[in-house]
């Protein structure tokens, strides 16, 4: 690893044909940044950095598209590595925990494709060694229609209820009986590690179960057989999801509608022979999103059940963190909690609580915002990119939001923001 701090000239433009790296210390590249790690539209990673790598470089981390600006992308990172994960599966869990609407990506290099394929599967660890970057492969997570953002406008709801929420905290005989029943046994079931952060985890060498603190389980059961590329049907994939989350129980007394099904993808070339792989489905993610009165949960790590199964039809993860509903107040009634900054935003419409957000990320005094000022700077452009209403499902009640995805765009730079207001 190595860090990357700002250049002299307050230049924001970064070219992978200008660049060396890993010829000393440099091992594993993350790029928390735009259009990184590039895999469609004829990029590749080998395209895009073979020449820059001079010769050490073991795992590069990016993004395909457009990335979101937020300073979480470290910490959960590292939150998903501490349930066991790999460091591709870490960030990919990372990102999409963060944010739907973006590719990340992973790729590793290595001498054969058994070593390549072994370090972007199960490495874990920082090691210091140079690698071969005889050959590359990597690994992405997006939508099945990977172009595809709505650009609908919402329409607010009738209902306006706040949903009052149980806290969905797996107790300990839950999650060994949990355990037991994806293939632990018994007595290894009933033997709970715990972490200073209270994550929760039972696990064999080959099975992994974890609650976090925020009540979040994940499953990780298996592998996926990368080698099968005979995809399976979304079908079969939804068939098989729902009814490991029936046999668990893991949604009594929650309301679940079908949501986007996102595929891991996988791929690879040959630096020193030209060959160059195709993109194969390796898993399909079927999602199910907690739905009240036909809206549903807006969060990408609260409100939703995710099960991946792979093209043998084996179940390789499962994430789940919803909370059952039960009760129900009108909006009105919740103003109590709120501060009354807050309540005095209410006051204003949608649509100006919606313009201050934006025009604090274009004034404000971040390094994106500066760009933004710069007198001879091209005119900024914002474009909805997804706008939605649903319930907020982050904490201990949920309220109806309007969720905004935004793209900021300044002459060749463009950045992705998050964008939610009460309703």
């Amino acid at each position: 690893m190595a860090p990357m701090g700002a250049v002299w000239d307050d230049r924001s433009l970064a070219l992978s044909s200008k660049m060396a790296f890993a010829n000393e210390k440099l091992r594993y590249l993350f790029w928390s940044t735009c259009l990184s790690l590039r895999v469609h539209d004829g990029h590749s990673p080998d395209r895009t950095w073979r020449l820059a790598n001079k010769g050490g470089l073991r795992m590069i981390f990016g993004y395909e598209t457009v990335s979101y600006d937020s300073g979480r992308y470290g910490s959960e990172f590292w939150k998903q590595w501490k349930k066991g994960k790999s460091f591709s599966d870490a960030f990919i869990e990372a990102s999409w925990s963060l944010f739907r609407n973006q590719t990340p990506v992973v790729c590793a290099c290595g001498n054969t494709k058994e070593e390549v394929q072994k370090r972007l599967f199960s490495e874990r660890m920082f090691y210091s060694g140079a690698v071969s970057s005889n050959w590359y492969w990597w690994k992405w997570r997006e939508a099945q229609n990977h172009k595809g953002l709505k650009t609908a406008r919402a329409k607010a709801p009738q209902n306006m209820d706040v949903l009052l929420l149980k806290p969905y905290i797996i107790d300990d005989d839950l999650m060994s009986a949990i355990a037991n029943k994806v293939g632990i046994n018994k007595i290894t079931a009933k033997s709970i590690a715990i972490g200073q952060d209270g994550l929760r985890c039972i696990g064999t060498k080959d099975i992994l179960v974890s609650v976090d603190s925020s009540g979040t389980l994940q499953l990780q059961m298996a592998q996926a057989n990368y080698r099968n590329d005979n995809r399976i049907s979304e079908i079969q994939a939804t068939k098989i999801a729902r009814e490991l989350i029936e046999d668990l129980g893991i949604a009594k007394d929650v309301k679940l509608t079908p949501a986007t099904t996102y595929n891991s993808f996988l791929c690879g070339a040959n630096t020193k022979t030209g060959e160059q792989g195709k993109p194969t489905v390796v898993e399909t993610i079927i999602q199910f999103r907690q739905v009240n009165d036909k809206m549903e949960s807006v969060n990408a790590d609260s409100g939703f059940v995710a099960v991946a199964v792979d093209n043998d039809g084996k179940i390789t993860r499962l994430t789940s963190s919803v909370k059952p509903i039960v009760d129900t107040q009108k909006s009105i009634d919740m103003q109590s909690l709120a501060k009354k900054r807050e309540v005095k935003m209410k006051e204003l419409s949608v649509e100006e609580r919606f313009e201050r957000k934006i025009n604090r990320l274009i004034n404000g005094t971040t390094n994106n915002s500066k760009l933004m000022k710069i007198t001879d700077a091209p005119k900024v452009m914002v474009e909805t990119l997804s706008d939605k209403i649903g319930y907020d499902f982050s904490s201990n009640y949920a309220q109806p939001v309007q969720q905004r995805d935004i793209e900021i765009k300044v002459g060749d730079f463009v950045k992705r923001y998050q964008l939610r207001v009460d309703l």
